[in-house]
């Protein structure tokens, strides 16, 4: 009775231990990822990119895209990022040498980084924070004139809901026993 009663609760537990742990170890990943060096290199129709903050990358300007292109195929290059004249319309491209399947990434995070660092320096930053999503809210509300937290009022329900599901997962077993006990009672009888 007591297994399956804490079992749930324990498989849920052990899978948001497994999921929390699993998205540490991919942001970390993602981190090591972006500090690796590589050689790339990169043409700029949109004309965002600051060729300072790309040279401090390794990065160096590719004229033709298709030459760049091969450069790549046969491994004289990692990658090679192409920016679009219409960011809004088009893709940013990536060609990049592979690295394996979990390290590929790393190309596309250069090329956002460098993308995003460019146009950062051009942009007040008080709208960077605001692009960013880093503008902190305060919201209060009212209620018949009153200041109202509509979290507090939750609370009641939410211990209802907790006890219920315990009163079910513990009680649940034992209904399901005296019925079927009762049944093979009155098929005796």
């Amino acid at each position: 009775f007591w297994v399956m009663s804490l079992t749930l609760p324990l498989i849920i537990c052990v899978i948001f231990t497994i999921v929390f742990f699993s998205n540490q170890a991919t942001e970390k990943a993602t981190e090591d990822t972006k500090n690796q060096k590589f050689s790339f290199s990169y043409t700029d129709n949109s004309g965002l990119i600051n060729s300072t903050l790309a040279q401090k990358l390794g990065a160096t300007i590719a004229i033709d895209r298709d030459t760049a292109i091969d450069k790549v195929k046969s491994g004289k290059l990692d990658a090679y990022f192409y920016y679009p004249k219409d960011l809004t319309k088009n893709k940013i491209e990536v060609f990049a040498t592979d690295v394996g399947l979990f390290n590929n990434n790393r190309y596309q995070a250069v090329a956002k980084i460098l993308i995003q660092q460019s146009v950062a320096t051009t942009v007040d930053p008080q709208s960077t924070a605001i692009l960013q999503d880093k503008v902190i809210y305060s919201s209060t509300t009212y209620k018949d004139g009153k200041q109202f937290n509509g979290f507090q009022e939750l609370i009641a329900p939410g211990i209802f809901l907790v006890l219920f599901y315990i009163l079910i997962s513990m009680f649940g077993n034992q209904m399901l026993t005296s019925t079927t006990e009762e049944k093979k009672i009155a098929l005796l009888r």
